[in-house]
């Protein structure tokens, strides 16, 4: 699905002063041609950000480079997502003998996927600095869209950076992002998934950093847990509960009629938060050989809705409308479509 990192060519081996060179002495090693200047730059770089990309979150290890030892994340607490406990780091010349002796491995871990690739290598200390600095003025940053996906094992690149911030403060957080250096980007006229509220009342910035009212999402800080943030593993970052994050998506197709652009990102949402949190699928593989044969039986996958019905309605729902819509789009996925009060 993401393309593997160029390992960096092999290094030819230094011979010893004590054994006789094969090579006449007054040969020296020839200098590179300009031409290979690029490709040796590019895989510096390369090497370069697989002997760091342990550091943080945005530069996690891919599950095709490593094994996974983090354990399967505990469903017993349906009130709070599943937290992303630090890794430890390998040495960088551990890492690099280990690359030497033997290749990589795929392994089958559904939460552990590279986050950002190719070009947006470097979006990862726009994100950190930033919230380095609303963090310094105790501005409380809400995680939400595709943080929240990607908390859920959704394997999605994660190319936008959006947080809930306090009315009262986000004035104030915007132009701390503004004293950083992020450049304020004007609205997308090409992006027809924008909302209109969202894009007059919020700030966006260039390297994808967006900032919403919480009173927009429809929850507040009480309605949030603490969590490990998906780009620092030493920091923490408020995530609304599994109950508030539907109930705002809910809402948010109730309040916009079909054929309405922006709701195609919230039915992505929800449907995500459906498949990979509640129901706790992983991506189909159909490169496989034989993956027809292990996909699950109709039987058993009614068995697993009602499992997963009951687990809903077990939640603080201040609203029964709010639960039974909630329950019928578990049992119903596609009248997300149709889910709308006009």
């Amino acid at each position: 699905m993401f393309p593997p990192i160029m390992e960096p060519p092999p290094q030819k081996e230094l011979s010893s002063p004590d054994e006789p060179s094969s090579q006449a002495e007054p040969s020296s090693q020839a200098e590179p041609s300009p031409r290979d200047e690029p490709s040796q730059q590019k895989a510096s770089l390369q090497e370069e950000f697989s002997l760091n990309k342990g550091s943080c979150l945005q530069g996690e290890p891919s599950h095709q480079d490593q094994p996974s030892t983090q354990d399967e994340p505990s469903r017993d607490q349906p009130t709070s997502h599943n937290e992303i406990s630090p890794q430890e780091q390998p040495s960088p010349q551990n890492a690099t003998s280990a690359q030497e002796k033997s290749p990589p491995r795929k392994v089958p871990s559904p939460h552990k996927y590279p986050l950002l690739g190719g070009e947006q290598l470097q979006i990862g200390p726009f994100v950190r600095n930033a919230a380095k600095a609303l963090s310094s003025h105790n501005i409380p940053m809400v995680e939400y869209g595709q943080q929240i996906q990607w908390r859920s094992r959704d394997p999605l690149v994660l190319m936008r950076t959006e947080w809930g911030i306090p009315d009262t403060l986000l004035p104030l957080a915007a132009q701390l992002l503004s004293d950083c250096g992020l450049e304020e980007m004007p609205p997308d006229p090409y992006d027809i998934t924008w909302s209109a509220e969202w894009e007059q009342a919020g700030f966006s910035y260039v390297p994808g950093i967006f900032l919403y009212p919480l009173s927009v999402l429809g929850f507040g800080l009480e309605d949030t847990v603490e969590v490990i943030s998906t780009f620092d593993l030493t920091r923490t970052i408020l995530t609304p509960k599994p109950h508030i994050y539907m109930k705002s998506m809910i809402h948010l197709l109730l309040n916009h009629p079909r054929g309405d652009a922006f709701r195609l990102r919230v039915e992505d949402d929800m449907l995500s938060f459906i498949s990979f949190y509640l129901f706790n699928n992983e991506p189909l593989n159909t490169k496989e050989e034989g993956w027809e044969e292990r996909m699950e039986s109709e039987e058993d996958f009614q068995k697993r809705v009602e499992i997963v019905a009951e687990e809903v309605n077990s939640w603080e729902w201040d609203c029964l409308k709010d639960m039974q819509i909630a329950e019928s789009l578990v049992r119903h996925c596609e009248t997300v479509e149709t889910l709308t009060s006009f």
